[in-house]
């Protein structure tokens, strides 16, 4: 999606709890010379998310568009899922989304800026997908 987008012109800020964000970004902006940067950003956290959006808007403006698409899955029976385990699921999948929409459209309403948000889901809401991969 990233590439994609950049590919077309955008200027992308990937937020992402994985450590290769920043050089995914970096080589992001090599192959579609296009401003990009990659932040280390937990979803689950809204100083995070509040820090990421900060430096988005630093260094690439107020964002005009989210693609929100962090996710998680469990791959072991619900009898043997924790509730810490699910919690952290619902917080990844559901609570994550809310937050970063939430901060991107306070950003874009408190600039009067229109913006879009596009938020992907599972595969799995509509069919069996095992096993998960």
């Amino acid at each position: 999606m990233a590439t994609a987008l950049a590919e077309r012109g955008a200027e992308v800020a990937l937020l992402d709890l994985l450590d290769d964000v920043g050089p995914a970004a970096a080589d992001l902006a090599a192959r579609t010379s296009r401003r990009t940067g990659g932040w280390g950003t937990d979803v689950t956290d809204d100083a995070s998310v509040t820090a990421a959006l900060d430096a988005v808007v630093a260094t690439l403006g107020i964002p005009t568009l989210l693609v929100n698409a962090a996710g998680i899955a469990l791959d072991q029976p619900a009898l043997e899922t924790s509730s810490e385990q699910w919690r952290r699921v619902m917080d990844v999948n559901l609570t994550g989304t809310f937050v970063v929409c939430r901060e991107v459209a306070r950003r874009a309403v408190d600039a009067g800026v229109p913006a879009s948000i596009v938020n992907i889901a599972s595969m799995s809401g509509m069919i069996v997908n095992v096993p998960q991969q």
